[in-house]
């Protein structure tokens, strides 16, 4: 199980835990001084049933603040407590089901993120990012260099 600053990494299908395989990242120039980047993929055979699939820190401190970073083709969570910043990405946009790239859907969590398998969704394999960094105390220190090397980290479209 990945361990994270916050805890525990845990995915998990219709709340239920799984196993799985963080793979780290390499470094880039948009993120070079990140102490941690991964990512989990997460295979799930599509059954023609609803699923939730999320992935949650398990320790994150109660007085953590949260931000939702999104890009293109990028739904983030950020996280931040005792001057540490993670982010946690999925490949997806939410709310844009059916008219979107995507046959499923995500939701921002309180721990996390999650991938919204529909019914009808035939993708059947689902990446979360996973990036951390200190030095940036708050979201609202926007001049803060830092700051955005995990919203890149934990983009799964760009590993």
């Amino acid at each position: 199980m990945l361990q994270t600053p916050f805890g525990a990494a845990e995915i998990r299908l219709d709340g239920k835990a799984l196993p799985y395989n963080a793979e780290a990242v390499p470094l880039d120039n948009r993120c070079p001084d990140l102490p941690g980047r991964f990512g989990i993929t997460v295979h799930i055979s599509p059954d023609g049933l609803p699923h939730t699939l999320s992935c949650v820190l398990s320790d994150l401190p109660a007085y953590a603040e949260s931000d939702m970073e999104s890009g293109e083709r990028l739904e983030l969570i950020s996280f931040y407590a005792d001057g540490v910043k993670l982010s946690v990405g999925t490949e997806a946009e939410e709310g844009f089901f059916p008219n979107g790239y995507y046959d499923y859907d995500c939701a921002h969590l309180d721990h996390g993120m999650a991938y919204l398998i529909l019914p009808q969704t035939k993708t059947e394999s689902y990446t979360f990012g996973i990036a951390w960094i200190d030095g940036v105390p708050d979201p609202d220190d926007i001049n803060n260099p830092r700051d955005v090397q995990t919203w890149f980290g934990a983009d799964p479209t760009l590993f």
